[in-house]
């Protein structure tokens, strides 16, 4: 933040929280990256395994962290658009813009 940074209330928690949106499948979500270094946190609910692949619109501003709600000191995949199985759980999703305008992200999980 600057001394120029306007105070607005966030869209999504800045921290890992359970008040994070869950995420759908095979459904586009709007993200607001809404300042420099905005982190968004999100989560995604299994209750079978499924196999996934993440897109987005946006990859050169935005970082995508993913952790399986069972351990998150270690990042799991879902980098690359390649597909990736996913055992039943919780996983949290953080998005994190780099630059400093607010930008329209869209992310999705789809279902292969």
């Amino acid at each position: 933040f600057t001394s120029d940074t306007p105070f607005t209330l966030d869209d999504h928690p800045n921290g890992l929280s359970e008040q994070a949106a869950v995420l759908p499948i095979n459904q586009d979500v709007a993200v607001l990256g809404q300042y420099q270094y905005d982190f968004d946190w999100f989560k995604l609910i299994l209750t079978e395994t499924k196999t996934l692949t993440f897109e987005t619109n946006e990859t050169l501003h935005t970082v995508y962290s993913y952790y399986n709600a069972n351990d998150l000191t270690r990042q799991i995949g879902l980098y690359d658009g390649s597909p990736y199985e996913l055992e039943p759980g919780t996983y949290y999703i953080c998005v994190q813009t780099t630059h400093d305008v607010s930008t329209q992200i869209t992310i999705s999980f789809n279902e292969q």
